[in-house]
């Protein structure tokens, strides 16, 4: 009881200090204000959009910048560099892309009109009174990097300055760029840049310079003041995602603006405090969750007993080993599956690799039930038949699992959203999105449940406690479901890189919660099972753009 109560008061004084530090450095870290804006791209697609203005206007003549977002991303993941853009005496507009955060419409597969949703930004600039029309500036990361590139070239006589950040021109017909159509260019990369190499860089750089020879990071090319200055920046610590959280990326943007429209002002960089702060609010909200569980526990499931465990078994840890072994198999199975699953769920969803995401969990569940099969007859060598085994297991108090986990999720719902909807990535979800987290999560439910059975049975072969068992199974669990995808890492596979990495990041913290839920909620696998199903649907939903096509590599 102690340590809960501990633990719960540590984590309410980090989400206040956290929630405090980011909000004072996202309103009041300089003289601004920040509102919504509704725009309408070309073709009549309604975008949402957040402007950063200066207090004061009074000189009206002041610089305007667009910013855009990349694949998967939105707005909110721009605000640090919209924030020091604006404190540096800029009129910012921050776009959510057609099919991404707040914005309807879907992203098409040539991405033609991400330029107009762009252009749709500059004309807003251009209708305010105290925005100079002749000193319009685009910055964008990866997509919008390309995107601002793309409107800068069709646009020339209106852009003056651009910055593209995490994105060079491509060689593919659909992408090339020519960058001495563009004025004043500022390519921006990390030093762990996943998407392109520092050399792939230098060449787009040399083409931008018109065929300099023997082009160096880091050196300015040509004259702001003939509109012909080029440059190639690279933070040596930043990767793809990184990057536009970069404070030297950040610096180098500022002063990019400033040298292009000839203004002065450049104050300090504050946005790695305001990142702090909600570094610290995140982690107080997610320690807050195992008290929470605890807490909630006797008061949803007051008379639940607990499902019983198997007897510690001497050979237990060749089972374990066993189980590691034939998720590695269903891993194998759900990739072989995917291609032939993928195109028969090709558009069922009207979100861009939907049908890739279904393919690869419905794989995964067709794994996993052949693999508990064989695990029940060959492993564990349970007499009961095998679908019986699996009822007793969910059938237990199911209305109270169920509800628990329904209860779990919500908060963890509540406090991100709360927390990161208008500091740092907006996950709140629209309506459209609503109805497709509820369509994706039926489909995703048999994955979850089965993924649970598999892992909680897992579990049943480990000594009991709360933190050393929680500890092993989290280490076991993570171990069955990563192992194979560590190999990628040494691939340059491009943003499959990327995605490797955030499922080696995403798994072991799925299986922190769910081992948690499960512990505290009877030892029933429906809680975490719900739980799982919720936040997979909530997450692949807010996070993945609308588009009515299939197939997207970039």
């Amino acid at each position: 009881m102690r340590l809960k109560k501990f633990v719960l008061i540590i984590s309410l004084i980090l989400l206040g200090v956290g929630l405090i530090g980011s909000i004072f450095f996202t309103y009041f870290a300089g003289s601004y204000t920040i509102r919504s804006q509704q725009l309408t791209s070309a073709d009549g697609t309604e975008l949402t959009s957040l402007v950063y203005t200066p207090t004061d206007t009074s000189s009206g003549n002041l610089p305007g910048i667009v910013i855009a977002h990349g694949f998967c991303s939105n707005k909110q993941a721009m605000q640090g560099i919209a924030l020091e853009l604006v404190k540096c005496g800029f009129v910012v507009i921050n776009i959510d892309f057609r099919g991404h955060g707040e914005s309807d419409g879907n992203l098409d597969f040539e991405r033609d009109a991400l330029i107009e949703d762009v252009y749709s930004a500059v004309q807003y600039l251009k209708s305010l009174s105290y925005v100079d029309n002749n000193s319009i500036g685009l910055v964008g990361h990866s997509m919008g990097g390309q995107a601002v590139m793309r409107t800068a070239i069709q646009y020339q006589a209106e852009i003056n300055a651009t910055v593209s950040i995490g994105m060079v021109g491509s060689n593919d017909s659909r992408y090339a760029i020519n960058g001495t159509a563009i004025s004043n260019l500022l390519i921006a990369m990390g030093g762990l840049e996943e998407l392109f190499t520092e050399a792939q860089a230098l060449a787009f750089l040399q083409n931008a310079t018109g065929g300099i020879p023997g082009v160096v990071p880091n050196q300015l090319y040509g004259n702001h003041t003939y509109g012909n200055a080029t440059k190639l920046f690279i933070a040596p610590f930043a990767d793809h995602i990184l990057e536009i959280t970069d404070v030297q990326i950040m610096a180098e943007t500022c002063a990019w603006f400033r040298d292009s429209f000839y203004t002065t002002s450049t104050p300090p960089i504050t946005d790695l405090y305001r990142q702090i702060f909600i570094l610290l609010s995140v982690a107080g909200a997610g320690m807050a969750f195992f008290p929470v569980n605890a807490y909630l526990k006797p008061i949803i499931q007051r008379h639940q007993p607990e499902n019983p465990r198997k007897i510690d078994d001497p050979g237990y840890k060749k089972k374990v080993f066993l189980y590691i072994a034939g998720y590695w198999l269903v891993t194998i199975i759900a990739f072989v599956l995917l291609l032939p699953l993928s195109m028969i769920f090709a558009q069922n969803l009207n979100f861009i690799m939907g049908n890739f995401l279904i393919g690869l969990f419905v794989g995964y569940a067709i794994g996993l039930l052949l693999m508990f099969y064989v695990i029940h007859k060959r492993v564990d060598k349970d007499p009961r038949p095998f679908l019986r085994r699996i009822k007793e297991q969910i059938s237990n108090h199911f209305n109270q699992s169920m509800f628990f986990g329904i209860v779990i999720f919500l908060f963890s719902f509540g406090t991100l959203v709360g927390l990161l909807h208008w500091s740092f990535f907006d996950l709140l979800l629209t309506t459209r999105e609503f109805g497709a987290t509820l369509m994706l999560a039926m489909i995703l439910f048999p994955y979850a449940l089965l993924d649970q059975l598999y892992i909680r049975n897992m579990q049943s072969h480990i000594a009991k406690g709360r933190l050393k068992e929680e500890f092993k199974v989290v280490l076991l669990a993570s171990v069955a479901k990563i192992t194979m995808f560590i190999p990628v890492l040494f691939v340059d596979l491009g943003l499959a890189s990327i995605a490797v990495m955030i499922l080696l990041i995403g798994f072991p913290f799925l299986e922190l919660l769910t081992t948690w839920i499960y512990m505290y909620s009877g030892r029933n696998l429906i809680a975490p099972a719900i739980y799982l199903t919720l936040i997979l649907s909530w997450v692949l939903v807010a996070v993945m753009p609308f588009g009515n096509y299939a197939y997207s590599f970039i």
